[in-house]
């Protein structure tokens, strides 16, 4: 998790890759998963990390993705970090990648 803040440092407020790279969950019972979800599911499962600021990041990415069209690769993004868990930083680049890409083509 501490790569993936790391990375969210570098690259900005729009680039709020940091935890995101893999705080995403997947579909539960036919019901979206939050960012919330997420951030609380990582920081009881993982290393520890800063739970509020893991919802605050993936609030902002979730809003930004909505004002670029890019909900569909955050989505992909959330359902990866909901699979992979703990194993977000290896599992989830891919998705991330595309996030990133979406997100900054502007």
């Amino acid at each position: 998790m501490r790569g993936f803040c790391e990375r969210l440092g570098r690259v900005g407020r729009v680039g709020l890759w940091g935890l995101w790279s893999v705080a995403a969950l997947p579909l539960l019972g036919g019901c979206a998963s939050t960012v919330e979800d997420v951030c609380e599911t990582i920081a009881e499962e993982c290393r520890p990390i800063d739970e509020s600021a893991c919802r605050r990041d993936g609030l902002d990415l979730e809003e930004v993705a909505e004002n670029v069209d890019c909900e569909p690769a955050f989505e992909d993004h959330l359902d990866c970090l909901d699979e992979a868990v703990c194993d977000w930083e290896t599992r989830c680049t891919g998705t991330l990648d595309d996030l990133q890409s979406c997100v900054t083509r502007l």
